[in-house]
């Protein structure tokens, strides 16, 4: 389903606006509750891409060469969240690469130096000042003839022209309305009631979708809740 289609069901149901009317007008409130009606299907899509595992979604950066006495490689600038790591050292071998923390990077070093150089098991993200973020391997990469892909889910893009259509309002367009309703009730009405009741509304189809997208993946586990809360609230926050 198009922007403009799921724009016009997110105004009926809030009562606001008819979208004919939102989409035109040029005084200053009405361009700013446009602005919004996009925002909430942003945040509506980035509800399903962090609550549920969407094969569809997936990135890939591939072939990043390693270069020996290199900790730091930085990742696409739409780059969100790291997936899986598989790399390929010497001799014909791939594995993947386990992800750590600042908080329990010691712990899973079991012994070895940060600085230690030999051939990687761990990965942490990092950001830099130019917000591109970047990966850190560990151990420090001794040879430059390895390689490693990353898939990543990546940053959505905000849409605003009335046709855009991304895989999720393709595929999800009625739980995309449900949660759009709710953050427009959010950010257009300040209705914090009606927030509550429209997001469990959409809330409601997420363990659905994650059935038909990860039916034959015996490996999937759900992202724990308060992983879901913190990045919810970092989009807020950005």
């Amino acid at each position: 389903m198009q922007l403009s289609a799921i724009e016009t069901l997110v105004l009926q149901a809030i009562g606001f606006t008819r979208y004919s009317e939102l989409s035109v007008a040029t005084d200053t409130d009405s361009k700013e509750d446009f602005a919004n009606l996009h925002k909430t299907v942003l945040f509506a899509r980035e509800e399903i891409k962090l609550n549920c595992n969407i094969p569809g979604l997936l990135k890939r950066s591939s072939a990043n060469a390693t270069v020996s006495g290199q900790r730091n490689y930085s990742m696409p600038t739409d780059f969100d969240l790291p997936k899986k790591v598989i790399y390929r050292g010497s001799g014909n071998t791939e594995f993947t690469l386990d992800q750590v923390y600042s908080d329990n990077l010691l712990q899973k070093l079991n012994g070895i130096l940060t600085t230690a150089t030999g051939t990687p098991a761990l990965y942490m993200m990092f950001g830099n000042s130019s917000d591109v973020l970047q990966m850190e391997l560990y151990s420090i990469p001794n040879l430059s003839t390895d390689e490693f892909d990353v898939l990543y889910l990546p940053i959505l893009e905000n849409l605003t022209t009335s046709t855009d259509e991304d895989i999720l309002m393709q595929k999800y367009a009625l739980t995309v309305t449900k949660l759009a309703t709710a953050y427009a009730f959010y950010l257009m009405r300040k209705d914090k009631t009606q927030f509550d009741i429209w997001l469990k509304l959409g809330f409601i189809d997420f363990a659905k979708i994650n059935q038909r997208e990860q039916s034959g993946d015996h490996s999937y586990k759900p992202i724990p809740d308060s992983v879901i809360r913190q990045r919810r609230q970092a989009r807020f926050t950005r």
